[in-house]
């Protein structure tokens, strides 16, 4: 009980001792200087990852010129769940790609819309697709994975291209840019797949958003180091798919199809991407915060899962940022010469604005990066409270 006591007067002592020197570091403005210096010090850290990522991503473009050899055959996977009006839309585009053979396999996740009876009736009619309905009661895995299992089962060839039901492929090139990655010799290809585009700051936050991620996973990728690709426009050969036995590393976790299994196949795999106009698949984004929010955290929880060192690599972008904007924020309130704070974050913003324009403009045929300031600091905000919020999430809902 002595010992106890004689700890907690030690400890009181050292944070007694601590106060007196940060306030007399303050009344001489040494602390200062050393708040700037960490502050100059993320600054720096944040704005060289940012090139090294981004830049590189942005360079890709210029790498992705493969010519059209032997194309091989194809098989495209669609796991949908109530998306009748998408599918009117999707199917018809896929029947006029113009590629020499392939086949569209749609597996019919347990839907409750009128997806089962419109897409029976049109199965008949078209050769290339084939249709299974999957009814959910028979398994107890949430999420889409065993609708993309069942579907690469029922799939003839070796080279698969997943999309969602809810996407769109803008040309009958489509395929094309695919099948002649899978000519070089890839066994993976990522490709974009951005949000159309509407008025409105959410919006422009979810285009900001997917952007910042195909820059991160495609410039990765390219390091020979892939942590993940979109479920909704990717491919993988069956081959690859099998050597981990499918999703089998991770089939309890209701999400995970993209990134966690381009995870269990980054080691072994030969990655290749496809960047052109032509391979880009468009998708509705959320219209509503609540909506939105929902979605982001299904993707967070996947991150749950990854494997340390892609946490790691990760994690440098948002938490040097956060140090950054708090160091200098708490400098600031101090009335630490305001000016030097106000000074580093307009030339960060201003050095990341010109970065990001430049290359999501060529990376993702965007330029809604033109509330840049505005959309960084709600960015900023959205991903504290997705993540406090994913901590006191106990279970996510697909």
């Amino acid at each position: 009980m002595a010992n106890k006591e004689k700890k907690g007067t030690y400890l009181f002592t050292f944070a007694g001792l601590l106060k007196d020197w940060f306030i007399a570091q303050i009344e001489l403005g040494s602390i200062e200087i050393y708040l700037y210096a960490f502050a100059l010090f993320f600054w720096m850290y944040h704005l060289v990852y940012i090139f090294d990522i981004y830049v590189r991503a942005h360079r890709l473009k210029k790498t992705n010129n493969a010519e059209t050899g032997i194309l091989p055959s194809i098989s495209i996977i669609i796991a949908a769940k109530n998306e009748f009006k998408n599918l009117q839309v999707l199917i018809p585009a896929l029947l006029k790609q113009n590629y020499p053979l392939y086949e569209i396999i749609l597996i019919n996740d347990g839907s409750y819309d009128e997806t089962d009876e419109w897409a029976s009736q049109f199965a008949l009619k078209e050769p290339k697709l084939k249709y299974t309905f999957m009814d959910p009661a028979f398994f107890k895995v949430d999420g889409k994975k065993m609708a993309l299992t069942l579907g690469i089962k029922k799939s003839r060839f070796e080279h698969l291209v997943l999309l969602d039901g809810d996407c769109l492929p803008p040309s009958n090139e489509y395929l094309q840019q695919y099948g002649q990655q899978f000519s070089e010799g890839k066994n993976l290809v990522l490709g974009l797949s951005p949000y159309k585009k509407h008025r409105g700051l959410l919006n422009r936050l979810i285009q900001f958003e997917t952007y910042l991620t195909a820059g991160s996973y495609l410039a990765l990728a390219s390091k020979g180091k892939p942590y993940m690709g979109l479920g909704r426009n990717m491919a993988y050969t069956k081959s690859l798919y099998e050597s981990v036995n499918g999703f089998e590393s991770h089939y309890e976790i209701p999400c995970g199809d993209d990134d966690l299994f381009v995870q269990s196949v980054s080691k072994k795999c030969k990655v290749g991407w496809v960047l052109s106009p032509e391979s880009m698949t468009y998708s509705e984004p959320k219209t509503t915060w609540k909506s939105y929010v929902k979605q982001k955290l299904r993707h967070l929880w996947a991150g749950k899962y990854y494997k340390s060192s892609f946490k790691r690599k990760l994690a440098r972008l948002p938490i040097s940022n956060l140090l950054f904007w708090g160091i200098v924020l708490i400098s600031m309130s101090f009335k630490m010469h305001w000016f030097i704070g106000a000074f580093l974050i307009l030339l960060k913003l201003i050095i990341k604005w010109v970065v990001f324009h430049i290359t999501s403009k060529s990376l993702m045929k965007s330029n809604r990066i033109s509330l840049y300031p505005l959309v960084s600091v709600v960015h900023l905000y959205f991903q504290l409270f997705t993540t406090i919020k994913l901590y006191f999430t106990k279970k996510i809902s697909w």
